[in-house]
């Protein structure tokens, strides 16, 4: 993922407050089989419409959502 700030302003604001609250790592899931309306949101969009919302107004439904796992940080 490159949350730089040509591509997707959105995600580089999320790793800027973690960052300035002085944290060096941006937590986050991977999903698998995930509906294609699921990537639909990440078309340029306002910032007050959530993406979910975006993505269940394309499939007609709401979107189901689960809380993910966490698991201790993995080092390389």
């Amino acid at each position: 993922m490159n949350p730089s700030l040509e591509l997707r302003p959105g995600i580089y604001n999320h790793w800027e407050k973690l960052r300035a609250r002085g944290f060096k790592k941006l937590a986050c899931a991977v999903v698998l089989g995930a509906p294609p309306c699921i990537t639909s949101p990440q078309c340029k969009k306002s910032r007050r419409l959530d993406e979910l919302d975006v993505a269940g107004a394309l499939v007609g439904t709401p979107i189901n959502v689960v809380k993910a796992r966490r698991r201790p940080p993995h080092t390389c």
